[in-house]
Parts: structure tokens; C-alpha cells; sequence
């Protein structure tokens, strides 16, 4: 599964997606990436291998348990983002909509 179809599938799922502390002022580009490729379990941990000016490089292992490298160049990425249900005491009567946590590169 490429990164694009990993963002079209969590495009599908968004409400599982909650940021769990009320004071975290932005989410990593890696942890960003880690979260999108270690859901629903089918890669096991992954690390940041090397990091330039240019690009991320990952190493992950599938549960089957082959290993592979994903490397993703930091000019094609123009910006992602997360969103999350709001916490009860962030919620307001008249307002009930999602609340976007963005990061950009």
C-alpha cells in the first residue's frame, strides 16, 4: 500500500483519529507519517533511518514479516493533516463540527 492509498483510506475513517493531549501544539511530520502506515496493524514499528534537507527515510517490517524502505521527499509534501472529534468540554451547543489539526512543511 502506497502513501497516497493510506491517505485515501484514513480520508474514510477520520473519527478514529483523536488527538489524545489537549495541549499538543502540533503533531511531527514522522509521527504524522508513523500513524498513518502502523493503522489497523499491518506494518509492525518503524523508524527515521537517515533525514536530509531533501527527504525522510523509513525502514518498517510487515507483521507477515518482510522488511522494506519508504522514502519521501520533503518537497512533495505540501501539507497533511489530522483530524479529531473535539473533547466534550471543547464542544460548544452550536457548534458540532470536526476540529483540524494541520501541519505544514
Amino acid at each position: 500500500m502506497n502513501i497516497s492509498e493510506k491517505i485515501k483510506e484514513m480520508q474514510g475513517d477520520l473519527d478514529k483519529y483523536h488527538v489524545l493531549e489537549k495541549n499538543e501544539e502540533e503533531c511531527k511530520l514522522e509521527d504524522m507519517i508513523m500513524l498513518m502506515l502502523n493503522d489497523k496493524g499491518y506494518l509492525g514499528p518503524g523508524k527515521i533511518i537517515d533525514e536530509n534537507e531533501e527527504s525522510l527515510d523509513f525502514m518498517f517490517y510487515k507483521k507477515e514479516g518482510s522488511t522494506f524502505s519508504l522514502c519521501i521527499k520533503k518537497e512533495h509534501i505540501c501539507g497533511l493533516s489530522i483530524l479529531h472529534k473535539p473533547d466534550e468540554d471543547e464542544e460548544s451547543a452550536d457548534d458540532n463540527i470536526e476540529v483540524s489539526k494541520a501541519l505544514y512543511q
